[in-house]
Protein backbone atom coordinates (compact mmCIF):
# COMPACT_ATOMS: atom_id res chain seq x y z
CA UNK A 1 0.00 0.00 0.00
CA UNK A 2 1.35 3.42 -0.93
CA UNK A 3 0.69 6.86 0.51
CA UNK A 4 -1.68 7.95 -2.25
CA UNK A 5 -5.07 8.67 -0.64
CA UNK A 6 -3.82 7.12 2.56
CA UNK A 7 -6.53 8.94 4.50
CA UNK A 8 -9.09 6.88 2.54
CA UNK A 9 -7.25 3.57 2.71
CA UNK A 10 -6.87 3.74 6.49
CA UNK A 11 -10.31 5.21 7.26
CA UNK A 12 -12.44 3.34 9.83
CA UNK A 13 -16.16 3.56 10.64
CA UNK A 14 -17.31 3.03 14.22
CA UNK A 15 -20.81 1.59 14.36
CA UNK A 16 -23.40 0.79 17.02
CA UNK A 17 -26.47 -1.25 16.14
CA UNK A 18 -25.36 -1.00 12.48
CA UNK A 19 -25.45 2.80 12.55
CA UNK A 20 -22.37 4.91 11.85
CA UNK A 21 -21.70 7.33 14.68
CA UNK A 22 -17.96 8.08 14.55
CA UNK A 23 -14.79 7.82 12.47
CA UNK A 24 -11.37 6.39 13.14
CA UNK A 25 -8.12 5.57 11.37
CA UNK A 26 -5.99 2.43 11.16
CA UNK A 27 -2.45 2.48 12.57
CA UNK A 28 -0.25 -0.40 11.35
CA UNK A 29 2.44 -1.54 13.78
CA UNK A 30 4.88 -3.74 11.80
CA UNK A 31 6.96 -4.54 14.88
CA UNK A 32 3.97 -5.62 17.03
CA UNK A 33 1.63 -8.60 16.85
CA UNK A 34 -1.39 -6.25 16.83
CA UNK A 35 -2.38 -2.94 15.23
CA UNK A 36 -4.30 0.08 16.50
CA UNK A 37 -7.36 2.07 15.56
CA UNK A 38 -7.16 5.70 16.61
CA UNK A 39 -10.25 7.81 17.28
CA UNK A 40 -11.53 10.60 19.53
CA UNK A 41 -11.91 9.45 23.12
CA UNK A 42 -15.38 10.96 23.49
CA UNK A 43 -16.52 8.61 20.72
CA UNK A 44 -15.82 5.68 23.04
CA UNK A 45 -16.75 7.13 26.40
CA UNK A 46 -18.91 10.10 27.35
CA UNK A 47 -16.85 11.00 30.39
CA UNK A 48 -14.79 14.15 30.13
CA UNK A 49 -11.06 13.50 29.49
CA UNK A 50 -10.11 14.70 32.97
CA UNK A 51 -12.59 12.21 34.48
CA UNK A 52 -11.26 9.29 32.49
CA UNK A 53 -9.88 6.39 34.49
CA UNK A 54 -9.04 4.20 31.54
CA UNK A 55 -5.57 3.57 32.93
CA UNK A 56 -7.37 1.16 35.27
CA UNK A 57 -8.40 -1.75 33.00
CA UNK A 58 -10.77 -3.25 35.57
CA UNK A 59 -12.86 -0.08 35.41
CA UNK A 60 -12.69 0.33 31.65
CA UNK A 61 -13.49 -3.31 30.89
CA UNK A 62 -16.73 -2.96 32.85
CA UNK A 63 -17.52 0.57 31.67
CA UNK A 64 -21.09 0.95 30.45
CA UNK A 65 -20.23 4.09 28.50
CA UNK A 66 -18.29 2.46 25.66
CA UNK A 67 -20.39 3.29 22.60
CA UNK A 68 -19.15 1.23 19.63
CA UNK A 69 -19.82 -2.40 18.87
CA UNK A 70 -18.28 -2.65 15.36
CA UNK A 71 -15.10 -1.37 13.70
CA UNK A 72 -15.22 -1.42 9.93
CA UNK A 73 -13.09 -0.58 6.91
CA UNK A 74 -15.27 1.05 4.29
CA UNK A 75 -13.31 2.39 1.34
CA UNK A 76 -12.82 1.72 -2.33
CA UNK A 77 -16.24 -0.02 -2.44
CA UNK A 78 -15.02 -2.61 0.03
CA UNK A 79 -16.29 -3.25 3.53
CA UNK A 80 -14.57 -5.45 6.10
CA UNK A 81 -14.93 -5.80 9.85
CA UNK A 82 -12.01 -5.51 12.24
CA UNK A 83 -11.69 -7.71 15.28
CA UNK A 84 -10.77 -5.74 18.39
CA UNK A 85 -8.75 -7.40 21.13
CA UNK A 86 -10.50 -7.94 24.43
CA UNK A 87 -8.56 -5.15 26.10
CA UNK A 88 -9.34 -1.70 27.43
CA UNK A 89 -8.88 1.20 25.00
CA UNK A 90 -5.75 3.25 25.59
CA UNK A 91 -6.76 6.76 26.63
CA UNK A 92 -4.50 9.62 27.58
CA UNK A 93 -6.17 11.72 30.26
CA UNK A 94 -5.42 15.21 28.93
CA UNK A 95 -6.16 14.53 25.25
CA UNK A 96 -9.44 13.70 23.50
CA UNK A 97 -7.89 10.70 21.78
CA UNK A 98 -8.04 6.95 22.27
CA UNK A 99 -6.51 3.85 20.71
CA UNK A 100 -8.15 0.44 20.29
CA UNK A 101 -6.01 -2.67 19.88
CA UNK A 102 -7.11 -4.82 16.92
CA UNK A 103 -5.96 -7.97 15.20
CA UNK A 104 -3.79 -7.29 12.16
CA UNK A 105 -5.81 -6.64 9.02
CA UNK A 106 -3.32 -4.99 6.64
CA UNK A 107 -0.15 -6.66 5.41
CA UNK A 108 2.93 -5.09 3.82
CA UNK A 109 2.35 -1.65 5.29
CA UNK A 110 5.08 0.34 7.00
CA UNK A 111 4.78 2.53 10.06
CA UNK A 112 2.42 5.46 9.62
CA UNK A 113 4.70 8.48 9.31
CA UNK A 114 4.05 11.24 11.84
CA UNK A 115 4.44 14.89 10.92
CA UNK A 116 5.24 17.06 13.97
CA UNK A 117 6.31 20.15 12.02
CA UNK A 118 5.45 23.56 13.41
CA UNK A 119 3.23 24.53 10.47
CA UNK A 120 1.88 22.25 7.76
CA UNK A 121 -0.87 23.28 5.36
CA UNK A 122 -3.12 22.34 3.78
CA UNK A 123 -4.41 19.46 5.91
CA UNK A 124 -7.02 16.87 4.98
CA UNK A 125 -9.18 14.19 6.51
CA UNK A 126 -11.59 11.47 5.43
CA UNK A 127 -14.39 10.34 7.70
CA UNK A 128 -18.03 9.34 7.96
CA UNK A 129 -20.18 12.30 9.08
CA UNK A 130 -23.92 11.85 9.50
CA UNK A 131 -24.59 14.63 6.98
CA UNK A 132 -23.30 12.24 4.31
CA UNK A 133 -25.47 9.36 5.56
CA UNK A 134 -22.41 7.69 7.02
CA UNK A 135 -20.67 7.53 3.65
CA UNK A 136 -17.07 8.54 3.40
CA UNK A 137 -16.23 12.14 2.59
CA UNK A 138 -13.14 14.33 2.23
CA UNK A 139 -12.65 17.52 4.20
CA UNK A 140 -9.74 19.91 3.79
CA UNK A 141 -8.39 22.72 5.96
CA UNK A 142 -6.63 25.86 4.77
CA UNK A 143 -5.00 26.91 8.02
CA UNK A 144 -4.96 26.12 11.71
CA UNK A 145 -4.05 27.71 15.01
CA UNK A 146 -2.37 25.68 17.76
CA UNK A 147 -3.74 26.15 21.28
CA UNK A 148 -2.67 24.66 24.63
CA UNK A 149 -2.05 20.91 24.94
CA UNK A 150 -1.58 20.59 21.17
CA UNK A 151 -5.23 21.44 20.45
CA UNK A 152 -5.66 22.66 16.87
CA UNK A 153 -8.38 25.02 15.65
CA UNK A 154 -8.90 24.24 11.97
CA UNK A 155 -10.30 26.47 9.24
CA UNK A 156 -12.25 24.48 6.68
CA UNK A 157 -11.61 25.11 3.00
CA UNK A 158 -14.61 26.78 1.39
CA UNK A 159 -15.33 23.77 -0.78
CA UNK A 160 -15.30 21.47 2.26
CA UNK A 161 -18.29 22.91 4.13
CA UNK A 162 -21.95 23.60 3.63
CA UNK A 163 -24.32 25.84 5.53
CA UNK A 164 -22.72 26.86 8.84
CA UNK A 165 -26.07 26.64 10.60
CA UNK A 166 -26.29 22.94 9.92
CA UNK A 167 -22.59 22.18 9.86
CA UNK A 168 -22.30 20.93 13.45
CA UNK A 169 -25.13 18.48 12.84
CA UNK A 170 -23.90 17.45 9.40
CA UNK A 171 -20.34 16.83 10.61
CA UNK A 172 -21.36 14.71 13.60
CA UNK A 173 -19.54 11.45 13.07
CA UNK A 174 -16.43 13.05 11.57
CA UNK A 175 -14.87 13.00 15.05
CA UNK A 176 -12.06 10.49 15.31
CA UNK A 177 -10.93 10.74 11.69
CA UNK A 178 -7.20 11.12 11.06
CA UNK A 179 -5.79 14.50 9.97
CA UNK A 180 -3.07 14.13 7.33
CA UNK A 181 -0.56 16.33 5.54
CA UNK A 182 -0.46 16.34 1.74
CA UNK A 183 2.52 13.96 1.86
CA UNK A 184 0.41 11.32 3.65
CA UNK A 185 1.85 11.78 7.15
CA UNK A 186 -0.53 11.65 10.11
CA UNK A 187 -0.78 15.04 11.81
CA UNK A 188 -3.65 14.79 14.27
CA UNK A 189 -7.16 13.54 15.08
CA UNK A 190 -10.37 15.44 14.35
CA UNK A 191 -12.39 15.84 17.56
CA UNK A 192 -15.10 18.51 17.26
CA UNK A 193 -16.89 21.12 15.14
CA UNK A 194 -17.39 24.55 16.71
CA UNK A 195 -20.45 26.78 16.32
CA UNK A 196 -18.15 29.19 14.44
CA UNK A 197 -17.73 26.60 11.74
CA UNK A 198 -14.12 25.83 12.62
CA UNK A 199 -12.96 22.31 13.35
CA UNK A 200 -10.96 21.11 16.36
CA UNK A 201 -8.24 18.45 16.38
CA UNK A 202 -5.61 16.97 18.67
CA UNK A 203 -2.09 17.06 17.27
CA UNK A 204 0.22 14.04 17.29
CA UNK A 205 2.99 15.37 19.53
CA UNK A 206 5.85 14.02 21.65
CA UNK A 207 3.59 13.84 24.72
CA UNK A 208 1.25 11.46 22.90
CA UNK A 209 4.09 9.37 21.48
CA UNK A 210 5.71 9.06 24.93
CA UNK A 211 2.40 7.93 26.40
CA UNK A 212 2.17 5.09 23.88
CA UNK A 213 5.81 4.19 24.50
CA UNK A 214 4.92 3.84 28.20
CA UNK A 215 2.48 1.16 27.01
CA UNK A 216 5.30 -0.52 25.03
CA UNK A 217 3.91 0.72 21.73
CA UNK A 218 6.17 2.53 19.29
CA UNK A 219 4.64 4.38 16.34
CA UNK A 220 8.06 4.94 14.84
CA UNK A 221 10.09 2.63 12.63
CA UNK A 222 13.31 1.77 14.45
CA UNK A 223 15.29 2.21 11.22
CA UNK A 224 14.31 5.87 11.05
CA UNK A 225 13.64 6.81 14.66
CA UNK A 226 17.13 8.06 15.51
CA UNK A 227 20.62 8.47 14.05
CA UNK A 228 22.07 6.88 17.18
CA UNK A 229 22.15 3.38 15.71
CA UNK A 230 24.20 4.72 12.75
CA UNK A 231 26.88 6.46 14.82
CA UNK A 232 29.18 3.48 15.25
CA UNK A 233 31.22 3.11 12.07
CA UNK A 234 30.21 6.42 10.51
CA UNK A 235 33.51 8.09 11.38
CA UNK A 236 35.93 5.19 11.05
CA UNK A 237 39.33 6.46 9.86
CA UNK A 238 38.79 9.94 11.36
CA UNK A 239 41.52 9.29 13.92
CA UNK A 240 42.82 12.81 14.62
CA UNK A 241 39.46 14.51 15.13
CA UNK A 242 37.21 11.49 15.54
CA UNK A 243 36.05 12.33 19.09
CA UNK A 244 35.42 15.96 18.23
CA UNK A 245 33.39 15.10 15.12
CA UNK A 246 31.46 12.41 17.00
CA UNK A 247 30.58 14.97 19.69
CA UNK A 248 29.11 17.15 16.94
CA UNK A 249 27.27 14.10 15.62
CA UNK A 250 25.76 13.48 19.07
CA UNK A 251 24.38 17.01 19.02
CA UNK A 252 22.89 16.30 15.60
CA UNK A 253 21.26 13.15 17.01
CA UNK A 254 19.56 15.23 19.70
CA UNK A 255 18.17 17.70 17.16
CA UNK A 256 16.98 15.70 14.16
CA UNK A 257 16.09 12.15 13.15
CA UNK A 258 16.01 10.24 9.86
CA UNK A 259 12.22 10.24 10.12
CA UNK A 260 12.14 14.04 10.16
CA UNK A 261 14.35 14.14 7.07
CA UNK A 262 11.98 11.72 5.32
CA UNK A 263 9.07 13.97 6.33
CA UNK A 264 10.85 17.05 4.98
CA UNK A 265 12.20 15.61 1.72
CA UNK A 266 9.86 12.73 0.91
CA UNK A 267 10.87 10.77 -2.19
CA UNK A 268 13.42 13.47 -3.06
CA UNK A 269 15.72 11.95 -0.45
CA UNK A 270 16.83 9.53 -3.17
CA UNK A 271 18.24 10.61 -6.54
CA UNK A 272 17.25 9.98 -9.19
CA UNK A 273 13.81 9.52 -7.59
CA UNK A 274 12.67 6.00 -8.32
CA UNK A 275 9.66 5.82 -6.00
CA UNK A 276 6.14 7.15 -6.41
CA UNK A 277 5.44 7.27 -2.67
CA UNK A 278 7.26 7.61 0.62
CA UNK A 279 5.96 4.21 1.65
CA UNK A 280 7.59 2.54 -1.37
CA UNK A 281 10.84 4.35 -0.57
CA UNK A 282 10.73 3.09 3.02
CA UNK A 283 9.96 -0.45 1.84
CA UNK A 284 13.02 -0.34 -0.42
CA UNK A 285 15.28 0.89 2.39
CA UNK A 286 13.95 -1.77 4.76
CA UNK A 287 14.76 -4.46 2.21
CA UNK A 288 18.18 -3.01 1.31
CA UNK A 289 19.86 -2.51 4.68
CA UNK A 290 23.33 -1.68 3.26
CA UNK A 291 21.89 1.09 1.09
CA UNK A 292 19.84 2.31 4.04
CA UNK A 293 22.92 2.44 6.27
CA UNK A 294 24.95 4.30 3.63
CA UNK A 295 22.14 6.81 3.23
CA UNK A 296 21.86 7.69 6.93
CA UNK A 297 25.59 7.52 7.63
CA UNK A 298 25.97 10.02 4.80
CA UNK A 299 23.37 12.34 6.28
CA UNK A 300 24.96 12.05 9.73
CA UNK A 301 28.37 12.90 8.29
CA UNK A 302 27.11 15.92 6.38
CA UNK A 303 25.02 17.29 9.27
CA UNK A 304 27.98 16.83 11.62
CA UNK A 305 30.26 18.78 9.26
CA UNK A 306 27.65 21.53 9.01
CA UNK A 307 27.47 21.55 12.80
CA UNK A 308 31.25 22.19 12.83
CA UNK A 309 30.52 25.12 10.50
CA UNK A 310 28.08 26.28 13.19
CA UNK A 311 25.06 26.05 10.92
CA UNK A 312 21.66 25.49 12.54
CA UNK A 313 19.71 22.96 10.49
CA UNK A 314 15.96 23.01 11.06
CA UNK A 315 14.85 22.11 7.56
CA UNK A 316 17.00 19.74 5.50
CA UNK A 317 15.23 20.86 2.33
CA UNK A 318 16.66 24.36 2.82
CA UNK A 319 20.29 24.20 4.02
CA UNK A 320 22.24 27.37 3.25
CA UNK A 321 25.63 28.83 4.09
CA UNK A 322 27.60 31.95 3.16
CA UNK A 323 30.69 31.71 0.96
CA UNK A 324 33.21 34.10 -0.53
CA UNK A 325 34.02 33.34 -4.16
CA UNK A 326 36.24 35.01 -6.71
CA UNK A 327 35.05 35.66 -10.26
CA UNK A 328 36.47 37.98 -12.84
CA UNK A 329 39.07 39.26 -10.43
CA UNK A 330 36.44 40.29 -7.88
CA UNK A 331 35.39 38.68 -4.60
CA UNK A 332 31.71 38.12 -3.85
CA UNK A 333 29.90 37.01 -0.71
CA UNK A 334 27.03 34.74 -1.71
CA UNK A 335 24.52 32.50 0.00
CA UNK A 336 24.56 28.98 -1.34
CA UNK A 337 22.03 26.20 -0.89
CA UNK A 338 23.43 22.74 -0.12
CA UNK A 339 21.64 19.61 -1.34
CA UNK A 340 22.61 16.03 -0.45
CA UNK A 341 21.89 13.74 -3.40
CA UNK A 342 22.05 10.05 -2.54
CA UNK A 343 22.23 7.70 -5.50
CA UNK A 344 22.98 4.09 -6.35
CA UNK A 345 23.36 4.96 -10.04
CA UNK A 346 26.47 3.51 -11.63
CA UNK A 347 26.50 6.13 -14.35
CA UNK A 348 27.82 9.53 -13.41
CA UNK A 349 26.40 10.96 -16.63
CA UNK A 350 22.90 9.66 -15.84
CA UNK A 351 22.84 11.40 -12.48
CA UNK A 352 24.47 14.51 -13.95
CA UNK A 353 21.85 14.74 -16.69
CA UNK A 354 19.01 14.27 -14.22
CA UNK A 355 20.28 17.00 -11.90
CA UNK A 356 20.80 19.49 -14.70
CA UNK A 357 17.31 18.82 -16.02
CA UNK A 358 15.84 19.11 -12.53
CA UNK A 359 17.33 22.51 -11.82
CA UNK A 360 17.16 24.01 -15.28
CA UNK A 361 14.61 26.85 -15.32
CA UNK A 362 13.84 26.21 -11.64
CA UNK A 363 16.98 27.42 -9.94
CA UNK A 364 16.48 30.63 -7.97
CA UNK A 365 19.62 30.56 -5.84
CA UNK A 366 23.22 29.34 -5.84
CA UNK A 367 23.31 25.56 -5.35
CA UNK A 368 25.95 23.01 -4.48
CA UNK A 369 24.98 19.36 -4.80
CA UNK A 370 26.77 16.93 -2.48
CA UNK A 371 26.81 13.38 -3.81
CA UNK A 372 26.67 10.27 -1.65
CA UNK A 373 26.72 6.86 -3.31
CA UNK A 374 25.96 3.38 -2.03
CA UNK A 375 29.64 2.34 -1.93
CA UNK A 376 32.83 4.26 -1.17
CA UNK A 377 34.55 2.77 -4.21
CA UNK A 378 31.79 3.86 -6.57
CA UNK A 379 31.49 7.31 -5.01
CA UNK A 380 35.19 8.05 -5.22
CA UNK A 381 35.53 6.62 -8.74
CA UNK A 382 32.45 8.28 -10.20
CA UNK A 383 32.18 11.59 -8.40
CA UNK A 384 35.59 12.46 -7.02
CA UNK A 385 37.60 11.54 -10.11
CA UNK A 386 36.04 14.44 -12.04
CA UNK A 387 36.20 18.15 -11.61
CA UNK A 388 32.94 19.45 -10.20
CA UNK A 389 30.16 20.07 -12.69
CA UNK A 390 29.86 23.77 -13.34
CA UNK A 391 26.69 25.15 -14.79
CA UNK A 392 25.51 28.72 -14.53
CA UNK A 393 21.78 29.25 -14.51
CA UNK A 394 20.63 32.64 -15.77
CA UNK A 395 19.55 35.06 -13.07
CA UNK A 396 20.19 38.60 -11.94
CA UNK A 397 21.01 39.87 -8.45
CA UNK A 398 22.77 43.13 -7.75
CA UNK A 399 24.96 41.56 -5.05
CA UNK A 400 26.16 38.47 -6.93
CA UNK A 401 27.50 37.66 -10.38
CA UNK A 402 24.92 37.79 -13.16
CA UNK A 403 24.50 34.04 -13.28
CA UNK A 404 23.67 31.77 -10.39
CA UNK A 405 26.39 29.29 -9.52
CA UNK A 406 25.85 25.54 -9.59
CA UNK A 407 28.30 22.76 -8.86
CA UNK A 408 28.75 19.35 -7.29
CA UNK A 409 31.12 17.64 -4.90
CA UNK A 410 31.36 14.12 -3.50
CA UNK A 411 30.64 13.69 0.20
CA UNK A 412 33.81 11.62 0.38
CA UNK A 413 35.77 14.74 -0.61
CA UNK A 414 34.29 16.59 2.37
CA UNK A 415 35.22 13.65 4.57
CA UNK A 416 38.78 13.68 3.23
CA UNK A 417 39.00 17.37 4.10
CA UNK A 418 38.00 16.56 7.68
CA UNK A 419 40.30 13.53 7.98
CA UNK A 420 43.32 15.50 6.71
CA UNK A 421 42.77 18.44 9.05
CA UNK A 422 44.59 18.84 12.35
CA UNK A 423 42.07 21.01 14.20
CA UNK A 424 38.53 22.37 13.93
CA UNK A 425 39.61 25.71 12.52
CA UNK A 426 41.33 23.92 9.66
CA UNK A 427 38.23 21.75 9.17
CA UNK A 428 36.10 24.88 8.75
CA UNK A 429 38.52 26.37 6.24
CA UNK A 430 38.81 23.16 4.20
CA UNK A 431 35.05 22.47 4.11
CA UNK A 432 34.33 25.98 2.89
CA UNK A 433 37.07 25.57 0.29
CA UNK A 434 35.40 22.37 -0.98
CA UNK A 435 32.16 24.27 -1.56
CA UNK A 436 33.99 27.21 -3.11
CA UNK A 437 35.93 24.97 -5.50
CA UNK A 438 32.74 23.16 -6.47
CA UNK A 439 30.88 26.24 -7.68
CA UNK A 440 33.73 28.22 -9.24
Amino acid sequence: MNNNNIEVKLAIRLLKNNNTFASGFYIPLPEQDFDLVGTAKHCLCKKEPEECKCDNPSICNNCQNIDFDTLEFKNEDKTSTLESLNEAPLCIKDRDIAFIKVKKSINNFNNLLINKSEQVTPLKTYGFPSGDSGNGTFKTFNTYTEKNNSILELEFSNNSIGNLETQQTNLAGLSGSGIYSNSGCIFGVYTDTQSTGNGVAVKFDDHLIKYLKSKNISLENSLFETFESYLNGTFEGFETLKKVIENNAKNVIKEISPKEIVNQLGCNIFYSPEFNSVDNLISYLEQNKITNTRLWEGWLQLLSYLKVLQLEIKDTSNITTNLEIEQGGRNYNINIKLNLFFTDKTSYETSQEFIHNKFNCKLHSNNCVIFRSDTDQKERKIFNARKAIIENIAGIDSNVPQNFNFGTVGLSKLSDAVINSENLNQVRVELKKCFQDAIK
